[in-house]
């Protein structure tokens, strides 16, 4: 291969959208706009070639009802000033900025990587990452924050990475200046943000200061540690209580970080430079108790390997799994142990869950972790809300047993996923390749059982709703919606609405998937194409599909609320 063909196919051509029907690409002098590729409520982001310099780039331009407004275009024009002249490796650089037709722009980098959005969609990173990001991201704020400019909208999905894995925090197009002005347009009454991480002083449309930051960022340093957000509707004691139960087996200094994040009083919140020097200490001391435990894992293991002749069975299994033997004054070694009075039929039995909290029922009753079994099969269903559950099936012997069940988090299909699966559920036959590329499990099941339909595989179907069934007995909410999605499309012989309780269960556990599906049901049942504002199944379809927004399916939700419920409610 020729250098020029090597440099030809490391050209990456970043993917553009679609444009909606009558949208045209802006014309911008000296920039070759090639396409679009994100849209929001405030902004479009286009992919466009600077002619000068001849290098992509990317060009966010303001929302003309934004732009309409002089003092908004004022103010704007002066902060892209300042992040113009902003240089920080972990900041996106913007070039240049202008206006078109009274929309103000700004032209910034391009970056090739993805976003810590995506990455969340798999659930937590791995500690020492989530700590060198937020590490990185609190250097970021300092440094922004130093220069009397507030963020405002700092969330996953504006945290992007370099081709290099470098963490960059973008979009400053909304950030406000912290200075004192004369009749700021955010200072109170409008609320610019993302609801999962806005801060309780910016959702009232208080006045605000850096600390906004602060609260959003502690908010996505708890979702990079657990996968999920920290709850909003509880106390403030209890909300804490779970915070450090939660961080604190990380470390109780990152638990305290987190918890000093999201106080509800702006004034007890960390600054920016805290916060990493903070995360500076915390790291070392992780990386210091990593490299503990590993060496003490492997002696342990010596250990075991030279009194394996003495130690009982079930205690090798344990070790096998990585799990040192129970301590002399631990309970659990009781259980262990098989007791005198059971039946010679019968065994203990541990289950080693992930996540830890799961609720377990073996052959219908539930247990905590632990059930004294008769020899023989023993049905499991494990579940979790946030969750896909899962049925295990079991044989147990005459010892004590540990199974382990690990559960997958749930995770959001991407709008391309999203159309592949609609696309295909309406198709006459789903092809292998449908299939694989519909990761999403709730959607590939639904559209396994259309498969199954189709091909006449009944015993395998019925098989596959039984299972499903049993799961949505149990308040599974990936379940619940494969089974409406089959019913809804005719591919099971029932009556989806008899499946709406299950939805609403899935809907009310956080599941957005659910509550995006409920929302689209009261939709099909507006009466007519032309509605009536205050018409209640309207207003509900705009409140579930805001819910399936707050929930986590964004991007999907943000175009049926901008085009269809853009309205003063």
């Amino acid at each position: 291969m020729t250098d020029d063909e090597k440099s030809k196919k490391s050209v990456i051509e970043p993917p553009t959208l679609k444009l909606a029907p009558g949208d045209l690409l802006p014309d911008i002098e000296g920039f070759d706009v090639q396409g679009i590729q994100g849209e929001g409520g405030m902004a479009k982001v286009y992919l466009a070639k600077d002619l000068g310099l001849d290098r992509l780039v990317a060009i966010k331009m303001i929302s003309s009802q934004l732009g309409a407004d002089p003092d908004f275009r004022t103010r704007f024009r002066n902060e892209a000033q300042i992040v113009a002249k902003f240089r920080h490796p972990n900041i996106v650089r913007v070039y240049a900025g202008g206006e078109k037709d009274d929309a103000p722009y700004i032209v910034m980098e391009l970056v090739g990587g993805d976003n810590l959005k995506d990455r969340l969609r798999s659930g937590a990173l791995d500690v020492a990452e989530a700590i060198d990001v937020a590490r990185q991201m609190a250097d970021a704020l300092c440094y922004s924050h130093s220069r009397d400019v507030i963020h405002r909208d700092f969330k996953p999905a504006n945290i992007l990475f370099t081709e290099d894995n470098t963490p960059v925090l973008s979009d400053f197009g909304v950030a406000k200046s912290a200075l004192p002005e004369p009749n700021p347009l955010t200072a109170v009454g409008v609320v610019i943000g993302s609801l999962p991480y806005m801060s309780p002083e910016q959702s009232r449309a208080e006045p605000i200061t850096n600390r906004i930051d602060i609260y959003s960022f502690g908010r996505v340093l708890y979702e990079m540690l657990t996968g999920d957000l920290p709850p909003r509707r509880m106390t403030d004691v209890e909300i804490e209580a779970q915070v450090r139960t939660d961080i604190g087996k990380f470390s109780p200094e990152l638990a305290d970080l987190v918890c000093d994040c999201l106080s509800p009083d702006p004034d007890r919140r960390p600054s920016a430079e805290e916060c990493r020097d903070r995360l500076d200490v915390i790291r070392q001391s992780i990386l210091v108790d990593e490299e503990v435990v590993e060496e003490s894992g492997s002696r342990s293991k010596m250990i075991v390997v030279g009194l394996a002749v003495f130690v009982p069975v079930a205690i090798l299994t344990l070790a096998a799994l990585g799990k040192p033997p129970f301590p002399p004054d631990n309970p659990l070694r009781a259980l262990l142990t098989p007791s005198q009075e059971a039946a010679p039929a019968t065994a203990n039995h541990y289950f080693d869950t992930d996540p830890p909290w799961m609720t377990l029922y073996v052959d219908d009753e539930k247990i905590d972790g632990f059930a004294n079994l008769a020899a023989g099969r023993h049905n499991v269903v494990a579940v979790e809300p946030n969750h896909y559950g899962k049925i295990v099936e079991i044989e147990v012997g005459s010892g004590p047993v540990e199974t382990a069940i690990k559960l997958e988090r749930l995770q959001l299909p991407t709008d391309e996923e999203l159309g592949r699966f609609i696309s295909a559920i309406e198709s006459p036959q789903v092809s292998p390749g449908d299939l694989q590329r519909v990761a999403e499990k709730s959607l590939r099941q639904a559209l396994d059982i259309k498969r199954l339909a189709d091909s006449g595989a009944q015993e395998e179907l019925a098989k596959l709703e039984g299972r499903l069934d049993v799961l949505r007995s149990y308040d599974d909410p990936s379940s619940a919606v494969t089974l409406y999605l089959a019913a809804e499309s005719g591919y099971l012989e029932r009556d989806s609405a008899g499946l709406l309780p299950a939805l609403q269960t899935a809907m009310n556990s956080g599941y957005a998937l659910a509550t995006f599906w409920y929302a689209a049901r009261l939709r099909d049942a507006l009466a007519a194409d032309i509605v009536v504002l205050d018409d209640p199944v309207f207003l509900q379809y705009c409140e579930a599909m805001q819910l399936a927004h707050d929930q986590g399916f964004t991007d999907v939700a943000a175009r049926y609320l901008e085009t269809e419920c853009s309205f003063d409610r």
